[in-house]
């Protein structure tokens, strides 16, 4: 579960359905709506995985902290629902410390991790979130790339879920994400731009287990 416009600019990498709150503020919901669609339609995401909730507590405002029970109740129709068997939603620091973001996570936790399983997106400091490839010199010697799969004797066989993952997007994924974002144009300000250009989060996503 992510806030507007963060489907695009953070998560692309590991992202195949998406929920997300209206986006209403300044009173564009309706507009940030039809951007949120175009966007997961850019990103292949099916329109039946993209579930967007008008609730009264959960209106976007990047100040304000969001019912994390309220989130876990949403969560968990929607995981009955369409047979999800992993979440990935934000850290305990919200990457930005966003109090919504922050509220993703606590809800994401509150659901019960026996059926499916839940990933969080670690946040990292101001200076290796701006330093977009360069911060693999760093990242590279913390965590393993996990591809799910091993061979034995010629015979493919699942890995246990790991605990953490570091995912790096291709260079055509990394420009579908900045087609994506362009979608978002009520809130593509000067520093967005900066963000698609520089951050690392477009071409690198480090996945923590919830256990």
């Amino acid at each position: 579960m992510y806030p507007p416009d963060k489907n695009a600019n953070i998560v692309y990498l590991t992202l195949t359905c998406i929920i997300q709150p209206l986006g209403n503020e300044s009173g564009l919901g309706r507009i940030r709506t039809e951007e949120l669609e175009a966007s997961c339609k850019t990103l292949g995401i099916k329109e039946t995985y993209v579930n967007i909730e008008n609730h009264a507590a959960l209106q976007d405002d990047p100040r304000v902290h969001w019912d994390p029970e309220i989130i876990s109740d949403i969560l968990k129709d929607y995981v009955i629902k369409n047979g999800v068997d992993t979440i990935i939603t934000f850290d305990d620091q919200g990457i930005s410390g966003h109090p919504n973001h922050i509220s993703c996570y606590n809800g994401a936790r509150n659901v019960s991790t026996s059926d499916f399983l839940i990933y969080k997106l670690k946040t990292v400091n101001v200076f290796r979130k701006y330093i977009s490839l360069f911060d693999l010199t760093y990242t590279h010697y913390n965590y393993r790339v996990a591809d799910g799969k091993k061979k034995t004797n010629g015979i493919v066989k699942p890995l246990a879920p790991p605990d953490t993952m570091l995912l790096v997007s291709s260079f055509g994924n990394y420009i579908k994400a900045r087609e994506a974002m362009k979608c978002h144009k009520s809130q593509l300000v000067w520093f967005r731009y900066l963000y698609v250009l520089f951050s690392r989060y477009m071409v690198i996503n480090e996945l923590e287990r919830v256990q």
